[in-house]
């Protein structure tokens, strides 16, 4: 646990204890657990609004599934006219066509 110990130190806190109870927080299944730099303790991120991480993820998955329909299309289409135009593409051999 790098981070929050590194947060705690650079907000003034005592890091060892900090992350010790956030350790035994996540221990006892609080998953959603984290450090209150305001307060200086532990305290649930859904409950403070710190949702940004998850926001993050979503974002990510979303862009990667946004760039796989991308190149499947580009492979369809490419597929295609090389079917149309009687040229032979050795890219697309052994794929099929739905």
């Amino acid at each position: 646990m790098k981070i929050p110990t590194i947060l705690a130190d650079n907000a003034g806190y005592d890091s060892s204890e900090l992350v010790s109870r956030l350790r035994a927080a996540h221990y006892d299944g609080k998953s959603e657990t984290g450090l209150d730099m305001i307060n200086g303790s532990i305290g649930s991120m859904r409950e403070l609004g710190v949702t940004e991480s998850f926001k993050l993820k979503r974002q990510v998955v979303s862009s990667a599934t946004e760039a796989a329909e991308m190149i499947l299309r580009c492979v369809f289409h490419f597929g295609f006219v090389t079917e149309r135009s009687g040229l032979t593409c050795h890219m697309f051999e052994g794929w099929t066509r739905y």
